[in-house]
């Protein structure tokens, strides 16, 4: 399991970022012209995310894992919940990883554990998964590898977040996330980067490789993302 800074359940303790690489499985690179990002944030609403998380108890504890890298906003956000939040940068190792690292179910399943450090016997109960636009980089195998790792992590209650991209090409790699107090998600883009097809995944194919997780609620952004939460029942 990733290490956590105080192994008892204080306001949101997490977990130490790992470095580790990580993996690209997007359809293929195009055009050379290059994205360039001033570090600036884009800005956007996420009614979804923020419904689910103010349902959150104040009393309860919860366990949390955001795949964006740790970051100040998004630990200041948690503050208020009683809450172990994992934080492993696992958005942007898993785009790092060469296709031959990632070639076979076990090579993937291999580079998850060596990404995200959790093993089936940890049993670690998560409440919320922060996938942000993972899933867009991620060939349908790929993610259904995801998902199969990330299930004994899960109870029957977890939830899935995450964006879809509706757009034939996106740029080459994931973005970061942050949560701000505002109610508002803080995007930062990474720099010099080209363009990529992208899956372009619709609710029927996200249905059948997210499965056993089924769609709870989903809703069209104002830039025309789709936000999803999928729930384990």
């Amino acid at each position: 399991m990733p290490s956590v800074i105080s192994p008892a359940w204080t306001k949101s303790t997490w977990s130490k970022s790992t470095c580790s690489k990580s993996a690209h499985s997007a359809s293929g690179r195009q055009g050379s012209t290059s994205i360039t990002a001033d570090n600036k944030p884009e800005t956007i609403n996420s009614p979804l995310l923020f419904e689910m998380v103010e349902k959150l108890s104040s009393h309860k504890k919860h366990k949390i894992l955001d795949i964006s890298q740790a970051n100040n906003n998004s630990l200041t956000f948690f503050s208020d919940y009683w809450c172990k939040l994992f934080i492993n940068n696992t958005i942007n190792s898993i785009h790092k990883l060469e296709p031959e690292q990632i070639n076979t179910t076990h090579k993937w399943h291999r580079a998850l554990v060596n990404v995200m450090g959790f093993y089936k016997k940890d049993n670690t109960e998560l409440d919320i998964i922060f996938l942000w636009d993972l899933p867009n980089y991620l060939e349908p195998d790929k993610l259904k590898g995801f998902i199969d790792y990330i299930l004994p992590q899960c109870t029957n209650k977890t939830r899935l977040h995450m964006y879809i991209f509706n757009s034939e090409l996106i740029i080459e790699a994931p973005s970061n996330y942050q949560i701000m107090s505002n109610r508002k998600i803080a995007v930062y883009p990474q720099q010099h980067v080209n363009k990529i097809n992208c899956p372009m995944y619709n609710l029927s194919d996200l249905k059948k490789i997210l499965a056993p997780f089924n769609l709870d609620h989903s809703v069209m952004l104002s830039s025309g993302v789709q936000e999803y939460i999928f729930r384990l029942t």
